[in-house]
């Protein structure tokens, strides 16, 4: 994962767009997020229990802002990823809607306290 870290924090912005970008590898790739978390082949791979908590600790840890977060930053971070998935893979919601993609990532920049960026209709 590329760094998004100046002086030892992240930017407000960064961490907006690391949101949107994750809300758009979550739409591209939707089916294949629920393979691996819903086969229980896929969950015991070698290969994905190895990767993932390190990807997922660096996603949450930029996602903080900065490199010693507390829990409850680390516990925004969870939300505004558990936000994402929520809004975007429950069923019978249109994830190409751009009303239904603002309203979650939203929902995600309120978990983490930052301003969502302004929607225009």
């Amino acid at each position: 994962m590329c760094s998004l870290r100046m002086s030892g924090r992240t930017s407000v912005t960064a961490r907006r767009e690391l949101l949107a970008s994750y809300a758009e590898l979550v739409i591209t790739h939707s089916r294949l997020i629920r393979v691996l978390a819903q086969d229980p082949a896929a969950a015991n791979s070698a290969k994905v229990r190895a990767a993932w908590p390190q990807l997922y600790d660096q996603l949450r840890q930029q996602l903080t802002g900065h490199e010693a977060p507390s829990q409850a930053e680390l516990t925004r971070a969870r939300a505004a990823l558990g936000a994402i998935h929520a809004a975007l893979q429950s069923a019978g919601v249109d994830d190409k809607d751009p009303e239904i993609r603002a309203a979650a990532l939203a929902a995600a920049c309120g978990a983490l306290g930052i301003p969502a960026p302004r929607h225009h209709q």
